[in-house]
């Protein structure tokens, strides 16, 4: 970068060598011409200035720092109304009642997760099995119970009153719950009573001899048979218990086809639930995104259109009410561009938030409205992404302005915080019953209020310590162009 006082020195030596010493006598027509024009249309040419060029830096830096200044007030109240509108108020409210439903799923899906098996679910603590119990209870007294492993023996038969037939777990319930928990869909997908449903399906229970249930226990039923009898090791469990191969087998084959086709069905419905709500949430962030900035315009155009009607000073009537209406109806119109950006961003930010939301649950424990905070997250690191992509001539402003947005979204997630903590300490509190009904629209306004302040301020820091120097070219190039402004009619050299 060329040093402004340099050449503010050169170029004022230039233009002083360049007055001729004539006298320029104007037209008559130029001069009738002025004193005929009205004082709006008369424009002066500034004189060349006689200042000392370091005064005169000094001078066009001031009022550029004031100018900062002015424009982080103007950012903190559009953040903090952004805040009001976007992700906590009028927008925002598409998403209430749906991040609620949607962080009791992610609390199942995580209990899911940590399931450890507990024997009383899958036996008398299972609906299912207390219905295939009574069942084969009442075959028995029909006297048509047979041994599912040897359907030849008939297990109707009491022996001193006492039946002598367990009910029994073809695959054994925790090689069931194990299964389910060896597999990433269906450990996220099937709580306790769904892994219970599956390992008591009709195709998997049935009835055998009590010895022979109680020294298979949980072992693999087709490696227990051909090993051999604890009370025989001379012959195989099989051969020991009097089993027929080929039902047992073809038992066996039933089971293990019912519980992979009910693990699939289960993941299958996980699969599809999850991505509809991923394309819903997208599709649901993206009209908050768009609709939160048509609102912002519209009340900011409304402020704009309000003091100027105030500045004139009487009431407005018709005619200035209907050009404020239009002129906060083309303020609109004049961002559709954005508005579509917003809605794009915002539908993708929406999706790989909803889908980051399942995986970051198993990672962060305790964390209330997870879905909200992942969400809000994801769309600003795809709108940072999007400007590194689009600064495809100058990479550095590409990165110095996601920088913002993402100091911007942080912000955010530190507001969501904020109404959270707010919620859950005044929630059953002696301030919080005082308040009502209050207490939510208060943590709402506090939070957005936090959201629009921290996004703003450390939006103000990133371009003060403008690490990659963006900001110092782009205010070397606004320092440049006032002094051509203040040089009149010189030409502009190179920098």
């Amino acid at each position: 970068m060329s040093d402004p006082v340099d050449r503010f020195r050169r170029r004022r030596r230039q233009l002083q060598g360049q007055r001729p010493g004539l006298q320029v006598v104007p037209e008559e027509s130029a001069v009738q011409a002025l004193l005929d024009a009205s004082p709006g249309e008369v424009h002066t040419l500034p004189p060349v200035v006689g200042e000392a060029p370091e005064v005169l830096l000094a001078r066009v830096r001031q009022q550029q720092r004031v100018e900062v200044v002015d424009r982080l007030a103007e950012d903190c109240g559009r953040a903090i109304l952004s805040a009001l509108v976007r992700p906590f108020g009028l927008a925002g409210l598409l998403f209430r009642g749906l991040d609620a439903s949607r962080q009791t799923e992610l609390l199942q899906q995580r209990e899911n997760a940590d399931l450890n098996y507990h024997e009383r679910p899958y036996h008398d603590g299972s609906r299912e099995y207390r219905a295939a119990r009574r069942d084969l209870h009442r075959q028995a007294d029909e006297g048509t119970l047979h041994d599912i492993y040897a359907p030849d023996r008939n297990l109707s038969e009491r022996v001193n009153g006492r039946r002598q037939y367990d009910t029994e777990h073809v695959i054994a319930s925790k090689a069931v719950h194990d299964k389910a928990h060896g597999r990433v869909l269906s450990r996220l997908a099937t709580s306790e009573t769904e892994r219970a449903a599956i390992a008591n399906q009709s195709e998997n229970l049935g009835a055998t001899d009590q010895s022979l249930n109680r020294s298979k226990g949980e072992h693999a039923l087709l490696e227990w048979m051909d090993a051999p009898s604890r009370q025989d090791p001379s012959r195989t469990n099989a051969e020991f218990h009097g089993m027929d191969r080929e039902a047992t087998e073809a038992a066996y084959a039933r089971a293990s086809a019912a519980i992979e086709r009910e693990l699939r069905m289960a993941e299958l419905q996980f699969v599809t639930k999850n991505t509809w709500h991923a394309v819903s949430s997208g599709v649901r962030m993206g009209i908050q995104q768009a609709l939160g900035l048509v609102l912002i315009e519209v009340v900011a155009g409304v402020w704009t259109e309000v003091r100027r009607l105030w500045r004139l000073g009487e009431m407005p009537v018709v005619t200035d009410l209907s050009e404020a209406v239009r002129a906060v109806a083309k303020r609109v119109a004049s961002r559709r561009e954005a508005v579509w950006t917003a809605f794009k961003v915002g539908t993708l930010g929406g999706f790989l938030g909803s889908v980051a939301a399942i995986v970051v649950n198993q990672l962060v424990r305790g964390v209330r409205n997870l879905a909200r905070l992942v969400r809000e997250g994801a769309t600003s690191v795809v709108e940072a992404g999007r400007l590194v992509a689009n600064a495809s001539g100058d990479r550095s402003a590409g990165v110095h302005a996601a920088s913002k947005v993402l100091v911007t979204g942080a912000g955010v997630l530190l507001g969501v915080a904020v109404e959270e903590a707010l919620v859950a300490t005044l929630h059953g509190s002696a301030v919080g019953l005082a308040l009502g009904p209050a207490v939510q629209p208060l943590a709402m306004v506090l939070g957005a209020l936090t959201a629009g302040l921290v996004g703003a301020v450390g939006s103000h820091y990133i371009e003060q310590a403008d690490v990659l120097e963006v900001r110092a070219e782009a205010e070397h190039d606004r320092v440049m162009a006032e002094l051509d402004r203040l040089l009149p009619g010189s030409t502009p050299t190179p920098c």
